[in-house]
């Protein structure tokens, strides 16, 4: 088994926050990868995080692409979120 698929999303699940929506979600014992494939093909910067009594937690793309050792580009590291979808703003020339 590979490294990255023993890492679970319980491992660096955050509080719940206000905004993040219930659908989709991942569970605590999923895998970070599978969170992290479901947030790019959802476009999604955040997803919710769920339990044995429904929505715990949340994960954000950044920690959970830290966790497995990446980074995001310099060039994405200016985003902020809006809702879910990353919204990119342009820095001074």
């Amino acid at each position: 088994m590979k490294l990255t698929q023993s890492r679970k999303v319980g491992e660096i699940v955050r509080p719940l926050v206000e905004g993040v929506p219930s659908t989709p979600c991942v569970g605590l014992t999923d895998p970070v990868m599978r969170a992290v494939e479901l947030m790019l093909k959802k476009d999604l910067s955040r997803i919710a995080v769920s339990g044995r009594y429904g929505v715990i937690g949340h994960l954000r793309l950044e920690d959970a692409l830290r966790h497995l050792g990446l980074h995001l580009p310099p060039s994405t590291s200016s985003f902020t979120t809006d809702g879910n979808r990353p919204t990119h703003i342009e820095k001074d020339r």
